[in-house]
């Protein structure tokens, strides 16, 4: 099994990182983030550290990450299906499951090493001339943003085992990151907008409530960047909340889609 799936991967990827578009898409994670390097030692006060870096790039990263995990992942498996092509494949000696994580690894690579290496090159702009480099804070922001990243190619990847077309592979995936990504927060802020206006709180949300926010892949991720990354930051509240259940989360999502992804499809008629 070992040499099916890296073989299938390797094709993937060679196949992906010769589109253009795809090329495209992992310009912009790149981008952001050495372009927020640079301008973060310049706008933001003191101190200037790797750590900090964290959180000033975050919420940008919560946007671009989410887009572009889900465009790398949502023809994984459909495209072949409606070019004929995953009949062949399935005709040689693999498993369903197989062919899905091997795809899922290919394409999770493809947005995890350069944003990796963004990260390494953004930390360097970071401390050149003054900033202060903190080594256990880029070891740590480069381990949640792959994770972040991680979990993204999986939703896409198992958008692309639950749908028979690629539109709607896409629709499914770009749902499920408008919202996670815009809508859930946005309930939160209306939430306790609605809850403080009538007095029934006087500052946060209850903490099971925020509990349920929480579960958010971009929440998180931030909870993540807060607890391990920026030292001048801490993560507060009832321990369901803390930074370890956060990555708790987090792994859940990486998994979960993928797992469910794979159960549809060994199940699915693909006649």
């Amino acid at each position: 099994m070992t040499s099916q799936w890296q073989q299938v991967a390797r094709q993937d990827w060679s196949q992906a990182v010769e589109q253009r578009s795809v090329k495209v898409l992992l310009a912009l994670p790149v981008v952001v983030i050495l372009l927020s390097a640079y301008l973060y030692p310049v706008i933001s006060q003191s101190p200037i550290t790797t750590g900090r870096f964290g959180s000033f790039v975050r919420g940008l990263l919560r946007v671009v990450i989410p887009i572009v995990g889900v465009l790398l992942g949502y023809n994984a498996i459909v495209g072949d299906f409606e070019s004929g092509s995953l009949l062949l494949m399935l005709s040689l000696p693999q498993r369903r499951r197989t062919i899905v994580f091997a795809r899922y690894i290919a394409r999770a690579g493809l947005l995890i090493i350069p944003t990796v290496i963004a990260v390494v090159a953004g930390a360097g702009l970071v401390v050149y001339p003054l900033g202060s480099f903190e080594p256990l804070s880029v070891v740590m922001l480069i381990s949640i943003i792959a994770g972040f990243s991680a979990t993204w190619v999986s939703v896409g990847v198992a958008a692309s085992t639950l749908v028979a077309t690629t539109r709607r592979a896409l629709g499914l995936g770009f749902a499920t990151v408008i919202l996670f990504a815009i809508v859930w927060d946005t309930i939160e802020n209306v939430l306790r907008g609605v809850l403080l206006s009538t007095d029934i709180i006087s500052g946060r949300l209850p903490e099971p409530i925020q509990f349920v926010f929480a579960l958010s892949p971009g929440n998180a991720f931030s909870t993540l960047i807060t607890g391990f990354v920026d030292t001048t930051q801490e993560v507060t509240g009832a321990w369901y909340l803390s930074e370890w259940i956060a990555a708790i989360v987090l792994l859940a999502w990486v998994v979960g889609p993928l797992a469910i992804g794979v159960f549809r499809f060994e199940r699915r008629d693909l006649q």
